[in-house]
């Protein structure tokens, strides 16, 4: 188990020192699988300097330093471009359809544009299973949506060999009609398409399936969800291929759906399970109280032990009313503590009418300290100033004086 921690911590540490190079790369590789599928449909115009290699480089770079949405528009410029060298209605025809899909996507789910580039990309290489597993595991049901746009997408670029045989009509009162019959042509396309209906129902099933058994707290839920969302998409896949003609063999199928599942539950175990470096909290309650505990790890990812904070004794308290007196013979035995006596309180007056006796108060007592005892070299310590006993009684002593001596 030390083993396994060391490993992963190494890991651990390695992604987050290189965390920026390592997310710029993937997102480069990414777009430049792009742009070089953009580049290479079917029917473009071979030898364009705009579908050359360095500029594909070039646009991938851009769409890597600018956000997700931009690396999207990119494409269909790209593509735009191309069509632009073969015909001029079809380019018009698929930039309303194209850009309208854009639109739509950026303006509803700005933070899951990049779903629009990644459904094609997926389709053109058969990982079917891939996106909505990934989508499930850690976007969640929103990534639905984004996802069907993708697919509409999709299908618009199979539909770019019909646009680019669009040529202008010879009359000008022609070009309403000829629109019109080309956008129901594309709609029809889209809304009657065995693929988008199948495609729909995948996605659906799978990440609402893996969210759901995400949310329900057992052990062992991640794994669990993502080997239920594996095993659904292969049951489909596999229903797809006899009802709607999907070109994929059950072997290839299979393959990809195992090499998925091996691959998202290494990232699945690398960023939850053994998380040893992080302290956790825990939370719960019973009929009165509601507890929550925070849990930190005696082992780090060295595999050294943590030292335990030592726990400071509390300092004892030094008395205030109390006086130290060091003579010679006391620094030999300890030191004598003598206490001050509480100052009482005053004596009450009796009424002047009934008694005419004068009445003192009593004065607290002073202790003596013989003079032999105490050498010249005798160290006091005096406490701090106490707040002065009261002469109230005096005060009142002053007062009856004077009332019998007017009388």
């Amino acid at each position: 188990m030390n083993i396994i921690l060391r490993v992963r911590g190494f890991i651990s540490r390695f992604i987050k020192r290189f965390n920026l190079p390592i997310i710029t790369l993937l997102k480069f590789g990414a777009y430049f699988l792009l742009f070089h599928y953009v580049a290479g449909i079917d029917g473009f115009a071979e030898g364009l300097r705009i579908n050359s290699l360095p500029v594909q480089v070039i646009l991938a770079v851009l769409s890597t330093l600018l956000p997700n949405r931009c690396g999207v528009f990119l494409a269909i410029v790209l593509m735009l471009a191309n069509m632009w060298q073969l015909t001029v209605v079809g380019t018009g025809v698929a930039a309303v359809l194209f850009l309208f899909v854009y639109i739509m996507t950026s303006r509803m789910f700005p933070d899951q544009v990049y779903l629009l580039a990644l459904v094609p990309l997926c389709l053109h290489y058969k990982l079917y299973i891939v996106l909505p597993v990934v989508a499930g595991m850690y976007i969640g049901v929103i990534a639905l949506i984004p996802m069907i746009f993708g697919v509409i997408m999709a299908i618009l670029l199979g539909l770019l060999p019909d646009f680019m045989t669009l040529t202008m009509p010879e009359k000008i009162d022609a070009v309403p009609q000829m629109l019109s019959n080309i956008f129901k042509y594309t709609f029809n396309q889209v809304l009657h398409n065995d693929m988008l209906i199948f495609l729909m129902i995948l996605f659906t099933v799978v990440v609402v399936l893996i969210y759901l058994l995400r949310k329900i707290e057992i052990n062992f839920g991640n794994y669990i969800a993502l080997l239920a969302g594996v095993a659904l998409g292969v049951i489909c896949l596999l229903m797809g291929k006899i009802s709607f003609d999907i070109p994929d063999t059950g072997s290839s199928i299979l393959g990809h759906a195992v090499i998925t599942f091996l691959i998202l539950a290494f990232f699945e175990f690398m960023r939850t399970a053994l998380n040893y470096e992080y302290a956790q909290y825990l939370s719960f309650e019973d009929d009165e109280y509601e507890y929550h505990v925070r849990v930190i790890p005696k082992i780090d990812l060295a595999g050294r032990k943590k030292k335990q904070p030592e726990e400071s004794l509390p300092e004892p308290e030094t008395p205030q009313d109390q006086i130290s007196v060091d003579t010679g013979a006391a620094a030999q035995e300890g030191t004598k503590r003598i206490q001050r006596p509480e100052p009482q309180a005053p004596v009450q007056t009796p009424d002047p009418a009934q008694d005419a006796t004068r009445v003192v108060p009593n004065q607290p007592a002073q202790p003596e300290t013989p003079a032999d005892s105490a050498p010249a070299d005798a160290t006091i310590r005096v406490p701090e100033a106490q707040p002065e006993t009261p002469k109230e009684p005096e005060q009142a002593a002053d007062s009856m004086e004077s009332f019998f001596e007017e009388e």
